[in-house]
């Protein structure tokens, strides 16, 4: 099992710092709150999104409004016979 511990600094030198390191890849599950400060500083390279076919009211926004406009890439994408589409999107390089 890998070692844990709390970042301490700026999220972005600390984000930066792990993926400096070999290992495996970091995911980050359910966090819209975190993605987004990781995605304003640029640190994420893939998002791997899923979009149920439900409505349920007003929720959470995957990219909310001030969120800076990055350019995703559809790599991938499909459809479960139940309407769920999976889409994978690899963020491209910053100008």
């Amino acid at each position: 099992m890998a070692e844990l511990a709390a970042a301490k600094g700026p999220l972005a030198d600390a984000v930066n710092a792990v993926k400096a390191q070999d290992g495996p890849e970091i995911q980050v599950q359910g966090s819209a709150d975190l993605i987004q400060s990781l995605h304003a500083d640029g640190l994420i390279d893939e998002f791997n999104v899923w979009t149920f076919p439900v409505i349920l009211g007003k929720g959470k926004r995957l990219f909310e409004p001030g969120t800076p406009a990055g350019g995703l890439e559809v790599v991938d994408s499909k459809v479960s016979p139940s309407g769920v589409i999976s889409s994978t999107r690899r963020s491209r390089p910053r100008a």
